[in-house]
């Protein structure tokens, strides 16, 4: 319901949620000054083209993407898979070539390089499935060691 002048008005939920999503964004700087064309969803495909207008107005840019790809600050605490998800959505439809695996392989400790040089990227889920038996058997040596010293 919207109250206009007095007057009361039922408005479809669809449009309200399409009004408010518009709303809320900022309205200065080149990204946006299409929207101000744009304030009534299409008849068909409503929330295809709402899901793609959140993704252009709030997703990386292709160029932004790439940056964050070639500049992955190393494994961290997370698992192998973990990373290969992120890079993965990254890539977004870039079939992983070989400068993505080695880039995989950059992040993961040397040891954990040497055992993965060879290892069949074609699935590359599966080869972090590999890294990630690989990186736990690491740590669970590592605890080990630190409780023997």
């Amino acid at each position: 319901m919207v109250r206009a002048g007095g007057s009361t008005i039922s408005t479809p939920q669809h449009l309200l949620r399409h009004h408010n999503v518009l709303s809320c964004r900022e309205r200065s700087g080149p990204r946006y000054d299409w929207m101000t064309s744009s304030t009534i969803p299409p008849a068909t495909g409503k929330y295809t083209a709402l899901k793609d207008l959140l993704l252009r107005t709030f997703g990386l840019t292709p160029l932004q993407r790439t940056f964050r790809l070639l500049r992955l600050d190393g494994l961290g605490d997370r698992s192998p898979s973990a990373l290969m998800d992120e890079m993965l959505a990254l890539a977004e439809d870039h079939k992983p070539c070989f400068l993505f695996c080695q880039t995989f392989l950059e992040q993961m400790p040397e040891d954990i390089q040497l055992l993965l040089t060879d290892e069949d990227f074609s699935n590359p889920r599966r080869a972090a499935a590999r890294a990630d038996a690989l990186w736990r058997t690491n740590r669970e040596n590592e605890s080990a060691l630190n409780q023997v010293a």
